[in-house]
């Protein structure tokens, strides 16, 4: 099953190590390969489908970001990386991560457990770039879509894509609206759908786009 393979992809044989670690002892994936370069990934891409990959960005032949392009719809990408620049963040979303990580990240491994359970993905830090780039975006050249009128959301839609805007899973958002998880995950159908989206993350991101929701910058 697709769901039961993981793919690392990481230079860095200590930090796969402990990356391994975190998917082996803490989820149910039970086979998981690692890959050490662009070209590695490649090859285990064309044999074999993962429902998870860990991507890297900074690989000794090229950018991690330009496997985005190539993995199929139904893996979930999370992005870990040092790069924490705003060009590296929203160039890595455009392309279909689903979630963006730094290394050094004092909640990686729980980040990353929730993500796969159904929650964010994005370090603290990252989702502060998503909010001042798309701030400034829209201030400077307004909506990247132009004239059209913002994307009409039901109010269970907005408070689903709130929950998913303050991290929270499916689990805790259907415990938060007091609907099932079944029934949130309807509505997140019809969420991807309205904002022409295929992850949480980028639905968080066009939603603070259209200042469909908002991020808290610090904890409450």
């Amino acid at each position: 099953m697709p769901m039961l393979r993981a793919l690392i992809v990481e230079d860095d044989p200590d930090f796969s190590e402990l990356l391994h670690r975190i998917v082996l002892d803490d989820t149910e994936f039970e086979t998981i390969s690692i890959a050490s370069s662009l070209a590695d990934a490649r090859e285990y891409l064309t044999a074999t489908e993962f429902g998870l990959i860990l991507l890297d960005l900074g690989l000794p032949d090229g950018s991690g970001v330009d496997l985005l392009g190539t993995i199929p719809a139904t893996t979930s990408v999370i992005v870990v990386t040092v790069f924490d620049d705003e060009p590296d963040v929203i160039d890595a979303m455009a392309r279909g991560a689903n979630g963006y990580l730094l290394k050094d990240d004092p909640a990686l491994g729980q980040a990353i457990v929730a993500t796969i359970n159904g929650g964010s993905s994005l370090s603290p830090s990252v989702a502060a770039h998503l909010v001042s780039s798309w701030r400034r975006l829209t201030g400077a050249v307004g909506d990247s879509r132009g004239d059209t009128e913002p994307t009409r959301l039901s109010p269970r839609e907005r408070e689903i894509l709130q929950s998913f805007a303050d991290g929270l899973t499916y689990q805790d958002t259907a415990r938060r609206l007091g609907i099932s998880q079944h029934t949130v995950a309807d509505h997140v159908k019809n969420l991807y759908r309205k904002l022409q989206v295929n992850s949480r993350a980028a639905a968080v991101n066009r939603g603070l786009q259209e200042g469909l929701v908002r991020v808290q910058s610090e904890p409450t």
